[in-house]
């Protein structure tokens, strides 16, 4: 549990562990306590050690998991292809627009071969390059 203690407070001084040894110092800190709220104190400190270390490998591969590219069927690792929102103007084959999505500004046009799309209709990313996005009517 002070070894969790310790890593939180490095992390927070330090910040450039980007949040490794927060989440690592957090697992510490979740294990000790379970320790010591079931009366655990007395296993010797290499199987507090282990058992911190198999839950920070346990989140870990959730973690990357759900991180994995692959997993969500997306096309050479582009998180944003299959995403969809509503477009704010309208859009026709031969013009391009800027829209705000995700946070993000993308200079938007119509996928080659379909029709116009209207202001208020929803539409999904069907190509994500670098601040341009391909879109055609949802559904």
């Amino acid at each position: 549990m002070l070894l969790g203690a310790f890593l939180i407070a490095l992390e927070m001084l330090t910040g450039i562990s980007a949040l490794f040894l927060l989440v690592l110092g957090a697992i510490f800190l979740l294990t000790g306590g379970i320790m010591e709220a079931t009366g655990l104190t007395s296993t010797p400190m290499i199987v507090a050690l282990v058992a911190s270390l198999a839950v920070a490998a346990f989140f870990a591969l959730k973690v990357w998991g759900k991180n994995d590219n692959k997993a969500r069927g997306t096309v050479d690792g582009n998180l944003y292809e299959g995403e969809t929102f509503v477009l704010a103007e309208d859009l026709s084959a031969d013009t391009h627009t800027e829209v705000h999505v995700f946070g993000l500004k993308w200079r938007c046009r119509v996928e080659a071969g379909h029709p116009p799309i209207r202001a208020g209709d929803e539409v999904v990313i069907v190509k994500a390059d670098v601040g341009k996005i391909t879109v055609r009517k949802y559904g």
